[in-house]
């Protein structure tokens, strides 16, 4: 999944709630950054230079000399302007922001670094929320939703994601070309099908080998949909 890697904090101006995000990791300890920096790769790196601008910068040169994240997007904040001109032209920054700097400029910042993967294609997310957090999930890491006792949750291949506010008929109607419906209970990420038995009434992921029951109303569209079944 993409993950974030945050140098010092993520603050927001005033009166506005903090975001959380899944795989976002925030630390001040400059000995974990570089143990992380060596084997993970991340969509976005954030490097709050307030209190610790020589140090910020130390760490943009670092990151641009390791090979695995010279192309990764750094996003610098600052309470001035006199680091900007480095942050751009030395470490080939991705956007300078000035703080304080509201939730929505956050958000907007981490959604638009999300768009790119290191392999150029595009990564499109389903943003979601769970009380007070918000965070995005990749659709590719999706492998099926499902909705148990009006609790829906969301089974990637590392995790299961609880999300109360997310309704399948939504997903089916955001993102129809992604999903397919299975079941009542059940939506599918298509690109995570292995193979269909109609038969049987039953679909299998392609990683996991997991087999996920076809609701008897549903058989007739699924065959529609996929061939040689």
């Amino acid at each position: 999944m993409s993950k974030i890697l945050v140098y010092g904090t993520l603050p927001v101006s005033e009166n506005t709630e903090p975001i959380v995000y899944r795989d976002l990791i925030v630390t001040r300890n400059m000995k974990r950054i570089h143990r992380i920096l060596a084997f993970e790769d991340f969509s976005l790196i954030i490097i709050d230079l307030e209190g610790r601008g020589k140090k910020g910068m130390e760490l943009a040169s670092d990151i641009r000399s390791i090979p695995r994240q010279c192309m990764t997007p750094i996003l610098f904040l600052s309470k001035d302007h006199k680091l900007e001109w480095d942050a751009f032209h030395k470490y080939h920054g991705y956007d300078f922001f000035i703080k304080p700097i509201t939730t929505q400029n956050i958000l907007t910042i981490l959604c638009l670094a999300l768009q790119n993967d290191k392999s150029g294609k595009p990564v499109r997310t389903i943003m979601v929320s769970n009380g007070a957090k918000r965070y995005p999930v990749r659709i590719d890491d999706i492998l099926y939703v499902e909705c148990l006792n009006r609790n829906t949750i969301i089974h990637t291949a590392s995790s299961e994601i609880g999300v109360p506010a997310l309704h399948l008929s939504d997903i089916m109607k955001t993102y129809t070309t992604d999903f397919i419906q299975i079941h009542r209970s059940t939506v599918v990420n298509r690109n995570q099908i292995r193979c269909v038995n109609a038969a049987q009434s039953i679909i299998e992921l392609k990683n996991s080998h997991e087999q996920l029951p076809i609701g008897k109303t549903y058989v007739p569209v699924i065959r529609k949909i996929f061939d040689g079944i």
